[in-house]
């Protein structure tokens, strides 16, 4: 467990992974969950979640560090990924509509850390980019 990244401290225990994490500090922090209350509603959240982390950053990243037809390809997915994630945001302000959830935390990098990335790789193309 030690060579886990990242890894969060309470009461002198380690907790490691990230979602792991956010659902632990969701279930210890009670006055504003990430989770929301109904098993669907629920489910969803950790659905869109694992699906950023495992569908969206791998392609990002490649765009991003891959050359040549690599690159291409890569570049080419992570637009398709992005176009799902902007039609399942819809209209709304947040994946679970007016609150941050887990969806959206497990998101945050595509706006922090690869905003500018994703701009220049020209992947915003048919997205709305206000996202």
């Amino acid at each position: 467990m030690a060579q886990k990244v990242p890894v969060f401290l309470h009461n002198d225990k380690p907790i490691v992974e990230s979602f792991v994490i956010i659902e632990y500090i969701d279930e210890i922090w009670k006055g504003n969950p990430i989770l929301p209350e109904h098993p669907y509603e629920k489910a969803m959240a950790r659905f869109w979640a694992r699906f950023i982390d495992d569908k969206c950053l791998p392609p990002m990243w490649n765009s991003i560090w891959l050359k040549g037809e690599e690159q291409e390809k890569a570049m080419k997915e992570a637009g398709e990924v992005l176009t799902i994630l902007d039609n399942e945001l819809k209209d709304k302000k947040f994946f679970g509509g007016d609150k941050i959830g887990l969806a959206d935390i497990a998101g945050n990098f595509i706006a922090f850390w690869s905003g500018g990335q994703i701009r220049l790789a020209g992947l915003m193309n048919g997205c709305n980019g206000d996202r």
